[in-house]
């Protein structure tokens, strides 16, 4: 899901939020493209990172062909299947130019998400489709003593970050919030606040590994201490992208 200044340590931040067109023809719609792009092997210490830059850069470095189509889908990237062997293993940069003015992000998620799924499409040969499935999910509500987030403040910037432990944000709506959390709680989630607004926030947590010594809360604690709200287990429909078809890219 393509992000702005949003370096990632831990899951993929899912930010794509659809897709759109720009319509040449009544009959025949044409995707989104970058105006150029290259896909290349990640080096052995290149860091995790999708950015947008000035002038429509667009950089992913260190990202599986799974996390890429989690990200160009706006899905975690435990919501894409198929995605065995090299798929999941083999990392790749890709930088690309969007060949035309964006908005600030978020707002540039559906055309990144598009461009993104075009490239794929054209350098990884892949073919892809939906598949729904019951799963159990997370709603997030406000919990018994009510909301302790607080709302940006005006001309803040949009920002979102994610790490083993902490999670900040800054002038996002709890839409995009909730559907990140689902990296770290590995269930889909969906607001259900009814919070309306963008708001700024740093969640501090003990990881899935921390040690005996480590005094942070759970998530599900600091949800509820720090942000005044919790997530009610449920049932749900949850679409997974399955991987059909991919081939390893060639030099460029």
């Amino acid at each position: 899901m393509a992000a702005n200044l949003c370096r990632l340590v831990q899951g993929v931040v899912t930010l794509a939020l659809g897709a759109t067109t720009w319509v040449v023809s009544a009959q025949e719609p044409q995707a989104l493209k970058f105006e150029v792009a290259s896909v290349k092997p990640s080096a052995p210490d290149d860091q995790m990172m999708y950015r947008l830059q000035p002038g429509g850069r667009y950089i992913a470095t260190a990202q599986t062909l799974r996390r890429l189509v989690a990200n160009a889908w706006g899905v975690p990237h435990w919501r894409v299947a198929g995605a065995d062997g090299w798929r999941d293993s083999e990392r790749y940069n890709v930088e690309a130019k969007t060949g035309t003015q964006l908005p600030p992000w978020p707002d540039s998620n559906k055309q990144l998400s598009e461009m993104l799924r075009s490239l794929l499409t054209d350098r990884f040969q892949l073919v892809v489709h939906p598949e729904v499935r019951q799963e159990t999910v997370y709603d997030l509500v406000i919990a018994k003593g009510g909301s302790r987030l607080q709302s940006a403040s005006d001309g803040e910037k949009p920002a979102f970050g994610m790490e083993p432990g902490r999670i900040r944000f800054a002038a996002v709506p709890l839409e995009l919030f909730a559907a990140n959390l689902a990296n770290v709680l590995g269930r889909k989630v969906t607001d259900k606040t009814g919070l309306a607004g963008k708001f700024t926030a740093t969640v501090l947590y003990a990881p899935d590994d921390a040690g005996p010594g480590d005094n942070r809360p759970s998530i599900f604690t600091a949800l509820e201490q720090e942000l005044g709200l919790r997530v009610d287990a449920a049932k749900g429909p949850v679409e997974f992208i399955v991987i059909d078809r991919a081939e390893k890219p060639g030099s460029n």
